[in-house]
């Protein structure tokens, strides 16, 4: 089964904090998904009466090939998964015959389908280069290393192009495993929860949301620094994980068609003044390396009181799989409170457009004479100690539970995550903390059409709810009432609830796969799906044909993702090698 690994746009300002962009597949986020409990695959290569080994194996992290998540206790006989296969015996003399080397390589380019919003990038590159070392040291540790390159270029109507590097250390670690015991210990991903789609239980890394529907990056997963250790008892597994460092999501503020805060974006470009005056300000050849230092006002210092930890019990009863974690750690959207009088003076300096030409504070005043008492009333706040503006990461607790079984050929599974406090934002850009849970249950369809073709539905249903101010379930976790009783929420007031769908078809025509996914919310209502054609060309790189289309209602008027993306539908033209 194809997976695509998609994860939620930052949800930060606009969203509160989670929330799913969908299942669109991106061009290096896929993995194939082998589940040995669907009826429907059949391991052809196993020798009849041939038992499974006893051993649990570890999981990479690597994320390209898995089989069976919901089933850690399963190996495939056949090599699979490189992850998972057991470590060929170690030889002093052909040790490089225990080395894989995997180059991963793709380039792309997209066309806007139309030129309807100012400033907007018509054209788009991306290009990204792979590598993982995987060595085999001994039957039991294993080594990876794995580092990536990529480049981005855009050109607006009318604009020069602007373009940008990144060189990142991806998943490296360290694996032991011997008997009962697995550990790991490096820059790692670690998926919770059995969902393929929304994955509410995913809360542990961090997501790159700056180029969604790219070939780069499609909000996937970072890696971070991560020690997990496991331990299998005969009924059930149990993990621990510590996350020594806090690393935040990868966001694009400004600068770019899906960014947070763009002139197409009115009510968040009002409520955060500062970022646009940033882009006016700053050379484009700086923005990535600005906007990191935008995001907040401060961090957690990499002290141990400011680690996060986690602990996960599996196991599986009448033939489902069941899981049950709680991690304490972060809640990577910042509590942002800004003075009313400096937020109005900031946007009054970015909407006049001329103090940044001639730094001609006089003729600013002369143009908005208003600003003249604004800015005695904030110098005299600042000199009584008030704090002007502030962004910060505050704790977050969430209890995780999923199951997953399948029930003939159909696969069912469902995860539920809870947090006594997150962070959301009201209708006036007010952060209140609220209980709330995330939940999303799924039914996926796999069949072998044949050697090469497979044929993969997923539907999955969401729904996102903070709990009222006047709750019960707020008022006992959060009795002093910080919920903000006599405000409504900016876009999750009444819940954020949808369904979500991807497809993968082997169609054997041509060998084209034909791939799909969409997000539809009914609340607040607005679509964002992709549809792509791929085929094999040459060795192990394919060709890919995807068309990006977003809708939603206007954002002046409600504020949707569909809706701040209008304008970005695109068609894109991409090549992917695996080698």
């Amino acid at each position: 089964m194809i997976r695509p690994d998609v994860r939620p746009w930052w949800a930060g300002l606009v969203l509160g904090g989670a929330i799913v962009l969908g299942s669109l597949p991106g061009a290096r986020a896929q993995e194939i998904l082998y589940d040995p409990e669907n009826p429907a695959f059949e391991d052809e290569t196993r020798p009849t009466g041939e038992e499974e080994s006893d051993e649990t194996p570890g999981e990479s992290g690597e994320g390209e090939v898995l089989y069976d998540p919901e089933n850690q206790g399963f190996e495939d006989e056949t090599d699979g998964a490189p992850a998972l296969r057991e470590p060929s015996a170690s030889n002093a003399t052909t040790s490089f015959q225990n080395t894989e080397l995997t180059l991963i390589a793709g380039t792309g380019i997209f066309v806007d389908l139309a030129s309807d919003a100012p400033g907007e990038d018509l054209f788009e590159t991306s290009t990204e280069l792979g590598l993982s070392i995987a060595h085999d040291a001994s039957a039991n540790l294993r080594a990876v290393m794995g580092a990536r390159v990529s480049h981005r270029a855009a050109r607006p109507e009318g604009g020069p192009w602007r373009a940008y590097d990144e060189i990142a250390l991806d998943e490296a670690y360290i694996l032991w495993r011997k008997g009962r015991w697995r550990l790991a210990l490096g820059n790692l991903r670690t998926p919770w929860g059995s969902t393929d789609i929304t994955r509410p239980g995913d809360v542990i890394n961090p997501t790159d949301l700056r180029s969604p529907g790219s070939a780069g990056a499609f909000g996937a997963t970072l890696p971070q620094l991560t020690a997990e250790v496991t331990y299998a008892f005969d009924a059930w597994t149990l993990s621990a994980l510590v996350v020594p460092f806090f690393r935040p999501n990868d966001v694009a503020l400004f600068g770019q068609d899906s960014a947070l805060a763009t002139r197409q974006n009115p009510f968040i470009a009002e409520q955060l003044p500062f970022v646009l005056l940033a882009q006016d300000l700053l050379d484009p050849s700086v923005w990535p390396h600005a906007q990191p230092l935008l995001q907040a006002t401060r961090r957690p210092m990499a002290t141990p009181a400011n680690m996060s930890a986690g602990l996960r019990a599996t196991s599986t009863l009448a033939n489902t799989d069941l899981g049950l974690g709680v991690f304490y750690g972060w809640d990577r959207t910042p509590k942002i409170i800004i003075d009313e009088d400096l937020r109005t003076l900031l946007s009054i300096i970015a909407e006049d457009g001329q103090f940044f030409a001639d730094f001609d504070a006089i003729g600013f005043t002369a143009r908005n004479p208003e600003t003249l008492a604004m800015s005695q009333r904030i110098s005299a706040k600042a000199e009584t100690g008030q704090t002007l503006m502030s962004a910060e990461f505050q704790r977050r607790l969430t209890l995780v539970a999923d199951a997953a079984r399948y029930i003939g050929p159909i696969g069912v599974r469902a995860d539920v995550a809870f947090s006594p406090g997150r962070i959301f934002y009201t209708t006036e850009f007010e952060p209140v903390t609220r209980a709330s849970v995330f939940a999303a249950l799924g039914l996926s369809y796999e069949r072998l059409l044949s050697d090469e073709r497979a044929l993969a539905l997923t539907l999955e249903g969401f729904w996102l709810h903070p709990f009222a101010a006047e709750s019960a379930v707020q008022r006992l976790f959060h009795p002093s009432g910080e919920g903000g009783a006599e405000t409504r929420l900016l876009l999750f007031e009444g819940g954020y609830y949808g369904v979500a769908g991807a497809l993968n078809w082997g169609t054997g025509f041509w060998k084209i796969d034909v791939q799909g996914g969409a997000l539809l919310s009914l609340a607040p209502g607005d679509v964002i799906a992709q549809i792509a054609l791929e085929r094999p060309i040459v060795g192990g790189a394919r060709a890919r044909l995807s068309a990006n289309v977003f809708a939603g209602p206007d954002p002046a008027e409600t504020l949707s993702l569909g809706g701040v993306w209008s304008a970005n539908d695109q068609i894109a033209l991409s090549v992917v090698g695996r080698f």
